[in-house]
C-alpha cells in the first residue's frame, strides 16, 4: 500500500508567484491636417423665415434709391428692409378686444333721440276727456221671423278713434288723468259687485264711474273663457307714465246681474290692479243709480235696456264679496 500524501494547512502555496508588470509608454497623439467643419456650418438650417413681401426685393437697390433719389420708395420696399415698421403695421391692422362703453353711450343717445321723437309725433289724450258713449239700438230678427230691439253703449275709446284716419290713430296714447290717479289710490274705498260673466264664471266687478273705459285683466278673461280681437288694441299711459298696449278688444260679452242681461264691449289689460271694472259705460246702458241706506250698505239699481226689467242689488267692499258654496248632504 502506498503512503497517504500529507496535506498542506494551506492550499495555495503551490501557486507560482505573478510576473513583473511591464509599463507601458502612452502613444503620442497625432493631429489632422484637414480643417475641421465648425459647428456653425454643421447646423446651418435649411430653412429660413421670411414674408411674401421681402421676394423680390434688393436690398442694394432699395439703399441706392434711398441714397441717390430720395425718399421716393414703394409701400413694399420699405417694409421689406424696415422690420420694425413690419411690426408697427401688424399691430396696427389685427384686432383687439376694445371697451364698448362708448358703444352704449352712443346706443343710449340714439335711444334718447328715437324717444324724443316719438314723443314729437304721439298724442296723448285723457280718457275722462272723451265724448260720453253713445247708446245704440239694434233691431235683430229672431228663429220666429220677428224683430227684437237690442240695445248696447259704444266703447268711448272706438268712437273717438272712428274720427281719425288709421295713419292717426297709431299715434294716439290715451293717458290717467289727475283726478283719476287720486281715485286710483283710494280704489279700496270703491265698491263692487257680482257678476257672470260669459255665462261661465263669476267675478268681482268693480264700479267706478269715472273711467271712459270697461277693462278687464288677461286673467279674468281667460278665467271666463272670452275671446278678443288683437288687432283693436290702444296705446295706454299708466299712472308712472308707462305706455303699455292693450292685448285687444273683446266685443258683446254677456254681462248677468240677477234677472237684468247686458252685453259689453272691455279691453283686455295685460297687467291691472283688478279684475273687472265697470266704467261709465255701464252706467249709461244701465241707467244706473246709486242709494245708501242710514245703516251705512250702498245698492245699485240697474235696468235691463231691452226688457225694461229691474234690478237691486247690495254693493260690497273689494274682497269681501259672499261666494256661494255647494254642501252635499
Amino acid at each position: 500500500k502506498e503512503p497517504k500524501k500529507k496535506t498542506s494547512e494551506f492550499p495555495y502555496q503551490g501557486v507560482p508567484s505573478l510576473k513583473p508588470v511591464v509599463e507601458v509608454l502612452p502613444v503620442p497623439i497625432k493631429y489632422n491636417k484637414t480643417p475641421i467643419e465648425s459647428k456653425d456650418t454643421r447646423n446651418t438650417p435649411s430653412y429660413g423665415h421670411k414674408a411674401e413681401i421681402q421676394v423680390g426685393v434688393d436690398i442694394d437697390d432699395v439703399l441706392s434709391k434711398a441714397i441717390d433719389q430720395g425718399v421716393l420708395l414703394l409701400l413694399k420696399e420699405i417694409l421689406a428692409v424696415a422690420p420694425q415698421l413690419r411690426d408697427k403695421f401688424i399691430k396696427v391692422l389685427c384686432k383687439k378686444r376694445v371697451p364698448v362703453a362708448e358703444i352704449k353711450l352712443m346706443l343710449e343717445d340714439d335711444s334718447l333721440e328715437l324717444e324724443e321723437q316719438l314723443n314729437k309725433t304721439l298724442v296723448y289724450v285723457a280718457v275722462n276727456l272723451l265724448e260720453a258713449p253713445a247708446k245704440v239700438c239694434n233691431e235683430t230678427l229672431d228663429p220666429m221671423g220677428q224683430y227684437i230691439q237690442t240695445w248696447q253703449v259704444n266703447n268711448a275709446v272706438l268712437q273717438y278713434l272712428e274720427k281719425l284716419s288709421p295713419a292717426e290713430c297709431k299715434h294716439q296714447v290715451f293717458t290717467i288723468s289727475p283726478e283719476e290717479v287720486n281715485a286710483a289710490r283710494d280704489m279700496a274705498m270703491l265698491r263692487v259687485i257680482p257678476a257672470l260673466i260669459n255665462k261661465v264664471h263669476e267675478e268681482e266687478a268693480l264700479l267706478d264711474r269715472g273711467s271712459q273705459i270697461i277693462s278687464m285683466s288677461h286673467k279674468a278673461a281667460s278665467a271666463c273663457r272670452i275671446t278678443w280681437d288683437p288687432e283693436l288694441t290702444i296705446n295706454m299711459q299708466s299712472a308712472n307714465r308707462q305706455i303699455t298696449k292693450t292685448c285687444g278688444l273683446a266685443k258683446n260679452i254677456p254681462f248677468n246681474f240677477g234677472n237684468v242681461t247686458i252685453h259689453l264691449q272691455l279691453h283686455v289689460m295685460e297687467q291691472a290692479p283688478y279684475r273687472v271694472l265697470l266704467g261709465r259705460p255701464f252706467n249709461v246702458i244701465t241707467e244706473s243709480q246709486i242709494a245708501n241706506s242710514t245703516e251705512g250698505h250702498q245698492f245699485i239699481s240697474i235696468t235691463d235696456p231691452n226688457t225694461g226689467e229691474c234690478a237691486s242689488l247690495s254693493t260690497y267692499p273689494q274682497e269681501h264679496l259672499p261666494h256661494m258654496q255647494e254642501v252635499n248632504f
